[in-house]
């Protein structure tokens, strides 16, 4: 599932927590400025196998324009105007780079990417404090809890250059680690971890490349296993 605010995660969690047969025990949360907000729902076609599962359909399809209810009960219907949606299927049916739907990229950084970055004026990018959402995400943590589950919150490395874009990130930051102190998670933050410093671990400045979410990968485990959440 495309994107990362938190109502796109709360329906991910919700449609998993009725159907696995092994409910996870460890979450791994990825936040950013923009968790809190509401998702602009793009690209769509990514719900069109599901409509006809009632939270997806009650949490996304019908408050958008794009599908009726005849496309939800007539698949045939649902399809017809979304034939990209096959020729995807089938690149990623046989892309060997596709692993249990994550695809790493290995674009690099280039001039035109650092330009596209010194246009944006510092403290420029607001970040989202949606009080239903917060709500929502402290009533699924503490679900999770009851269950026995644990949640790490993770702010992913983002390349120095534009942390000064996004305003009061120290302030967001704090909101984190309180949040997770009153929910009894733990926040791990690399927002100053020596690799938001090396652009050849990035696309731009909020995406690592291929080899940037490998060193990230181990770098994460390292961590997991130094503050005893994972034992071997």
């Amino acid at each position: 599932m495309y994107g990362k605010t938190v109502d796109m995660d709360l329906l991910r969690y919700n449609l998993y927590k009725h159907n696995a047969q092994n409910k996870p025990t460890i979450i791994i949360w990825d936040v950013f400025h923009n968790t809190f907000c509401y998702s602009g729902r793009w690209m769509d076609e990514q719900f069109t196998p599901y409509i006809f599962h009632k939270d997806v359909w009650n949490s996304i399809c019908n408050k958008r324009h794009k599908y009726s209810y005849s496309d939800r009960l007539i698949p045939i219907l649902r399809y017809w105007k979304r034939t990209g949606i096959f020729k995807y299927a089938l690149h990623n049916t046989f892309d060997t780079c596709v692993n249990n739907g994550y695809c790493a990229q290995s674009y690099l950084w280039d001039q035109n990417t650092l330009t596209d970055l010194e246009g944006i004026e510092d403290n420029s990018i607001e970040c989202s404090y949606n009080d239903t959402l917060i709500n929502d995400f402290c009533i699924t943590l503490n679900e999770i809890k009851k269950e026995c589950g644990k949640v790490i919150l993770v702010y992913s490395p983002l390349y120095y250059k534009g942390k000064s874009k996004i305003k009061d990130l120290d302030n967001l930051v704090s909101f984190y680690e309180q949040l997770a102190e009153k929910s009894n998670c733990v926040f791990l933050n690399y927002l100053d971890h020596p690799i938001c410093k090396d652009s050849t671990m990035f696309h731009n400045a909020e995406h690592l490349n291929s080899n940037g979410a490998d060193v990230f990968s181990e770098i994460l485990a390292h961590d997991l296993d130094s503050i005893l959440i994972i034992n071997r």
